[in-house]
């Protein structure tokens, strides 16, 4: 099964948990990061609510751009608040 090692990891890994989110969340996510792999944000936005996914340059690719990305994703979801 995937994401067994990565969910035991985190501070709450009750899926079920996660619908009950109330909050806004951005969740960025790059393809080729092998620490925090896209899928798994994807699979934290299909489990939360009211989530803005975001895919971003992977800083492996292009760290000065995963860097604009970043900050331009974290600024206009604060914006939008």
């Amino acid at each position: 099964m995937k994401f067994v090692k990565l969910p035991q990891d985190c501070p709450n890994d009750d899926r079920e948990a996660w619908k009950n989110l109330k909050m806004p969340t951005l969740i960025l996510a790059s393809q080729h990061d092998p620490i925090h792999p896209y899928a798994y944000g994807r699979l934290l936005s299909d489990y939360i609510p009211n989530t803005h996914f975001i895919e971003i340059t992977s800083k492996t690719i292009n760290s000065k751009q995963h860097n604009h990305d970043s900050y331009k994703a974290i600024e206009n979801f604060l914006n939008e608040r």
